[in-house]
């Protein structure tokens, strides 16, 4: 019998979850979580940008699926216990309270996050506590990969053509029907945690508008991915309708369950794969499966570059000489630049933490090459705002529109007058999200 810690990092789900396999009869399991608060400031270059890195609407789903989680747990005998303060700290005193022997935790690919789980690992080896830190985020495992982590190619294509020749799925874990008993933890802890739980920051008010109107949890993300795969049938037509701007099925809306765990890559890829067997395959149901392996790309990147993720010349080191204009940046926050299809784009991430592919290119586009602006600016207010934010993605997508990352082109460049020609030729989008003044000037 042994008694195992499980931190609850980005993986709020039991489905799917290597840290809940291979668990004895009679061990003690214990789940806990760092309860997420206000965030600092965000300053790059010692030039304070005036926001914090969450705002609250993103710390208020990161609660509400964690609230969400511990409903799950103690549905099989289990629970949650929610901590304030730095992990380290916190995970360690309690390893020694209730006489640990073993952490797990999800692995976490940017760079702090990483520093995190290592400082852990330094502060519990003289403990004698084994920790074990597991890759379950991507949908390839690592050793899946047919070449080495230092000999990643820094060209998605390359990347694609070369797993699709080996890799064809891995198996999603089933969700465990128990859970080990908890170990004996003094009242205080519990109430400590009851505590934090009955005071979460309260979500924003809906807006009508939004196309991301769904809960956090995973019970939500499992009834979304039963929705839009087989209830409506929406991925037979994804490759048609992705780039779409309004409503709730021209894209899954995985993403912000995915960033946050609560829905695995791999319980995606077995519902594509069920729905293949359905109603047969077609280049929409692979395309998703085709954007799950961008999101891999991101991470194994991500892995490899460490903290370049974060700097201005990107996993490039390229040099460029970057406008560091504070009034101009703050309109662009605001959706005051004057291009209408970029102002619609901003406003909408504003107000509902959530932005398509396409809205988020042509605002990125429009930041770094019209305005010149630092990229990691814009990079850290889609951090402030997005629900579905995760490191590797949110600045890998950035370094790849500002030329510093993946991108093999010099130059991509959005044309976004043409863009909202393409894409919102009736005006609709603009008009969701424009004030009356633009909306009167459609007649």
């Amino acid at each position: 019998m042994s008694c195992v810690l499980w931190w609850v990092r980005d993986d709020l789900r039991l489905h799917d979850n290597q840290c809940l396999s291979g668990l004895q009869h009679g061990d003690r399991l214990l789940p806990v979580a760092i309860w997420p608060t206000a965030t600092p400031p965000v300053e790059i270059d010692c030039v304070p940008l005036g926001f914090p890195r969450s705002h609250t609407r993103r710390l208020a789903f990161r609660q509400q699926g964690l609230l969400a989680l511990r409903e799950q747990l103690r549905a099989r005998g289990s629970d949650l216990l929610l901590l304030e303060g730095e992990a380290r700290v916190q995970l360690a005193e309690l390893a020694a309270l209730v006489g640990a022997e073993l952490l797990r935790c999800s692995h976490a690919t940017g760079s702090e996050e990483v520093a995190e789980q290592a400082a852990l690992q330094r502060m519990l080896a003289p403990l004698g506590l084994r920790s074990q830190i597991i890759w379950q985020h991507t949908l390839v495992p690592p050793d899946a990969l047919p070449f080495a982590p230092d000999a990643l190619p820094r060209v998605f294509t390359t990347f694609r053509t070369q797993l699709e020749k080996v890799w064809h799925g891995s198996p999603a874990l089933p969700t465990p029907a128990q859970l080990p008993e908890l170990p004996t933890l003094p009242s205080e802890y519990w109430a400590q945690s009851e505590a934090l739980a009955a005071n979460p920051i309260p979500p924003a008010a809906a807006d009508p508008r939004s196309a991301f109107p769904f809960a956090a949890g995973e019970r939500a993300a499992l009834a979304r991915l039963d929705q839009y795969v087989f209830q409506r049938r929406a991925l037979g037509h994804y490759k048609e309708t992705r780039n779409g701007l309004l409503g709730h099925d021209y894209s899954s809306k995985f993403s912000p369950w995915l960033a946050q765990g609560s829905l695995s890559a791999r319980q995606i890829h077995a519902a594509v794969r069920d729905y293949e067997r359905q109603f047969g395959s077609n280049a929409s149901t692979y395309w998703l499966v085709f954007e799950l392996l961008w999101r891999d790309f991101f991470e194994f990147t991500a892995a490899r570059h460490g903290p370049a993720l974060y700097w201005r010349g990107g996993i490039q080191r390229k040099t460029r000489a970057w406008r560091h204009a504070l009034s101009d940046f703050q309109r662009w926050c605001q959706g005051e630049t004057g291009d209408d299809f970029v102002d619609a784009g901003l406003r909408e991430l504003a107000t509902s933490g959530y932005l398509s592919n396409r809205a988020r290119q042509n605002v990125a586009s429009f930041l770094v090459h019209e305005l010149g602006i630092d990229w990691r600016w814009g990079a850290a207010w889609f951090e402030h705002h997005l629900l579905d934010y995760a490191p590797a993605s949110n600045y890998g997508n950035w370094q790849y529109i500002a030329g510093v990352g993946n991108d093999p082109r010099p130059l991509r460049r959005f044309d976004t007058q043409a863009q909202a020609q393409r894409y919102d030729a009736s005006g609709s989008y603009r008009a969701q999200w424009l004030d009356a003044a633009w909306q009167s000037s459609l007649g």
